[in-house]
């Protein structure tokens, strides 16, 4: 019962040609070929958000620069303060008189502390170019006091007054690093930078008349410095109105308004229209150094307010910057976070969409197609096995579309389908169109050959007609399995039950060697009548294998036994070549499930006609391994079995009794044997049937007929007749039941000693006895269940 395997073809591996042609993108997830299409868009919106931030923490940095510098700037102003009053107390009698003794010492330590303490701080800011001039300058200037102090008591006035104005033009000039970073219609540092040279020459004009005064005397030294202080107050005055805020220029108006300050302007217009190097006291107007003294707080007072508002601006514009490189950082991380995230969110949208093709084109390929392939093959389709369930749904994207090409190959594979379903309805409709006609035809030469055997008083004659018989007979069989292959029924199914041991012994009689085949037990058991038929073939199937594919000296025995549930066993035993593990388990699955209906099944034909008959009516047909050859287990359900009737006990037999019959016998099917088993089990996996002993027949006894064992064990591709037709046989000796058929018995009606001529030297047949039984054979085969002859 060996079968050949169907192999499985490999897809052609792509060629490498073909395999170069794809994109490196088409190697890629769809996640990642997102990342990369975003790559580039991203990569410059990451650039530009951190030249954004670079510029916003440049901005940062130099803001927070500038805020240094203002306050340097408003440490200067202190230090200037520290600087002047150190000179007054040098060149200006009044102040000198009015701070006392000791005063000078004093003031000298508070200008030197004041200028170590802006040095300091100017070397914490941040290093530029114009910025470390400056300070290096205020440091080499601040470095002349120490010479200065000792050389003041020799100096004239003038003199030390311009010394100190050498160490306060460097202080006075870090102003200027304020000077155009503001994006203002204004320039704060230079604003600044005349409004302290305008507040140090005030101071200096004071010292020099106040000393000129004292002396009565203004030499031309003296009105020079007074003059050029005059001059360069003027200029910084002028400057900071052109360059201060309307609101600074406003309080500058408002300051120089001041009846103090036309005074000493007074003062100063007086000290240098003097036509001599005298300087009456009644020159002077009344009250000038007050006056003096009035404006050079209230520019003091301006220098401070307008030095403060540039740190308060400069600092916050440094903390502008810093939150607007942060809000630039924030802004570029969620756009980065959002494109991230809106690429993430498209490619599960388009992952989903891809993952929803894939899964409904596998349920297809899987599930609906199968499904609509097996109701169409099956008969059971019609025109709902043509309808396609959509799985493009109502959209208008790309997946829509490729779910409709889906859906289109849907609908062209179950066309398809059901084009090779109508195809194989046709070749199944020429099979049973072929089968009726060849059983037809072969009816019509069983009974010319009945005729002419009830004739031939020849023995040898009649022996060859009963040879042809038993090739007519399976001819028909041969009809038969193509009705199978058809999917259609043996015959009628109006046969009434039928006793086992009847359709047993049937069956022996579809068997060419039936002279082998030994029954031990067979239970009263009926089976029901529908199943009549197709139990029969499916023994008379086995039973031809297991004589087939085992040695012509050799018996197969039956047996059988009732289970506890009503369901009915029969073991079929051959002491055969066997089948190996493989064989035998591809051989039990073909009976279980079926192969497919396709070119490879020619050489598994018995296995399919067995398990198509067996899957039909439930029945279980097991094959196992026994030492030696194969036992095979048919187990009918308790659904088959009926109670047998009036008439239907089977005749006494003994306990091993060989029947024998003339019918044409099926090629077999792979024969293999079981090892035994409890007797309690209803497995067929563990199933035995309790066999009795088989008494030998001699070979050369007569009627013992072995026949030469055919080579190989291709599977079968005949089939048994059912036991309604005309060409059943069996002993004479069994009853005919009134629902069962009668049989045809080899010898059973013939002359006595008919064939002893050609069966090896027995005497010869009485004639008309042979024509006696032959005629009662010929009237029971008129008999057939449905009332008349038999039909195919």
């Amino acid at each position: 019962m060996s079968s050949p395997f169907r192999s499985r073809r490999r897809a052609p591996r792509a060629s490498g040609a073909a395999r170069s042609r794809t994109s490196v993108l088409g190697r890629l997830s769809v996640p990642t070929r997102m990342l990369a299409v975003l790559m580039i868009p991203l990569i410059a919106a990451v650039v530009l958000a951190g030249l954004r931030v670079g510029d916003s923490l440049d901005q940062r940095d130099r803001f927070d620069r500038l805020h240094r510098t203002a306050q340097l700037s408003q440490s200067g102003t202190a230090l200037l303060d520290n600087l002047q009053r150190e000179r007054d107390l040098l060149i200006d009698p009044q102040a000198r008189n009015a701070a006392g003794s000791g005063a000078l010492q004093s003031q000298q330590e508070r200008t030197s502390g004041a200028a170590q303490a802006f040095i300091d701080a100017a070397r914490k800011i941040p290093s530029s170019n114009r910025l470390d001039q400056h300070i290096q300058a205020i440091e080499g200037a601040v470095g002349t006091l120490s010479a200065l102090r000792q050389q003041a008591d020799k100096a004239s006035a003038a003199q030390v007054n311009s010394a100190y104005l050498r160490v306060l033009m460097p202080i006075i000039g870090v102003n200027n690093e304020l000077a155009g970073d503001l994006d203002q219609s204004y320039s704060p540092g230079w604003a600044t930078y005349t409004l302290a040279l305008d507040t140090a020459m005030t101071w200096s004009e004071r010292a020099l008349i106040s000393n000129a005064a004292d002396t009565g005397t203004l030499s031309n030294e003296l009105r020079a410095a007074v003059l050029s202080s005059q001059r360069l107050q003027e200029i910084a005055a002028q400057e900071f109105r052109l360059n201060a805020s309307p609101a600074d220029t406003a309080a500058y108006n408002r300051l120089v308004g001041n009846p103090a300050v036309a005074a000493a302007n007074e003062a100063v217009k007086a000290a240098g229209g003097v036509p001599t190097d005298k300087l009456p006291a009644s020159v002077l107007p009344a009250g000038w150094y007050q006056a003096f003294t009035q404006k050079i707080s209230d520019l003091q007072q301006l220098q401070t307010t307008v030095g403060q508002r540039l740190v308060d601006d400069f600092a916050r514009h440094s903390d502008e910057a810093q939150d607007q490189a942060y809000n630039d950082l924030v802004v570029a991380a969620l756009i980065l976070a959002a494109a991230l995230l809106l690429a993430h969110y498209v490619s599960r949208s388009i992952l989903r969409g891809l993952r929803s093709l894939e899964s409904s084109a596998v349920e297809v390929a899987e599930t609906r197609l199968p499904a609509a392939m097996k109701a169409l093959t099956s008969g059971r389709g019609g025109d709902a096995g043509l309808q396609v369930a959509s799985v493009a749904g109502g959209g208008r994207d790309e997946f829509a579309a490729v779910g409709r090409a889906v859906d289109q190959l849907h609908r062209e594979a179950v066309r398809l389908a059901a084009g090779q379903a109508r195809l194989r309805e046709n070749v199944g409709a020429i099979f049973r169109n072929l089968a009726h006609r060849n059983q037809s035809l072969v009816q019509r030469q069983l009974r010319l050959i009945t005729d002419l055997e009830r004739e031939e008083p020849d023995p040898q004659q009649l022996a060859r007609l009963f040879q042809l018989d038993h090739l007519a007979t399976r001819m028909r069989r041969n009809s038969e399995n193509l009705l199978v292959l058809a999917g259609a029924e043996l015959g009628s199914r109006t046969v009434g039950p039928m006793l086992l041991h009847d359709a047993v012994r049937s069956a022996i009689s579809e068997v060419e060697q039936y002279q082998r085949v030994v029954v031990h037990t067979l239970p009263e058991t009926a089976l029901r009548g529908e199943a009549v038929r197709d139990v029969v073939h499916l023994i008379a199937e086995l039973l031809e294998n297991a004589v087939s594919f085992s040695s012509p000296h050799t018996d197969v025995t039956v047996d059988s036994q009732r289970l506890p549930d009503r369901r009915q066993v029969l073991e079929i035993c051959d002491r055969g070549i066997g089948m190996d593990a493989a064989q035998l388990a591809e051989a039990n699955r073909i009976l279980a499930e079926g192969p497919q209906l396709d070119a490879g099944i020619s050489e598994q034909l018995g296995l399919y006609v067995v398990g198509t008959l067996a899957r039909r009516h439930g029945i279980s047909v097991t094959l196992r391994p026994s030492s030696p050859g194969i036992s095979t287990l048919v187990i009918l359900p308790a659904e088959l079995i009926d109670t047998p009737g009036t008439g239907h006990a089977p005749a006494p037999q003994p306990a091993s009794t060989p029947y024998a019959a003339d019918g044409p016998s099926p090629r077999p099917l792979p024969r293999p044997t079981p090892p035994p088993v409890a007797a309690a089990s209803t497995d067929p996996a563990t199933l035995r049937i309790p066999t009795l002993p088989v008494p030998a027949e001699p070979a050369g006894a007569p009627g013992h007929h072995p026949p030469a064992q055919r080579p190989g064990r291709a599977v079968g591709t005949d089939a048994a007749h059912p036991p309604g037709h005309a060409h059943d046989r069996a002993p004479d000796e069994a009853p005919v039941s009134p629902t069962s058929l009668p049989r045809r018995v080899p010898r059973a009606h013939l002359m006595p000693g008919a064939l002893d001529g050609a069966g090896g030297g027995s005497a010869a047949r009485d004639p008309e006895r042979v024509r006696s039984r032959l005629s009662g054979f010929q009237n029971g085969s008129a008999q057939g269940p449905d009332g008349g002859r038999d039909h195919v």
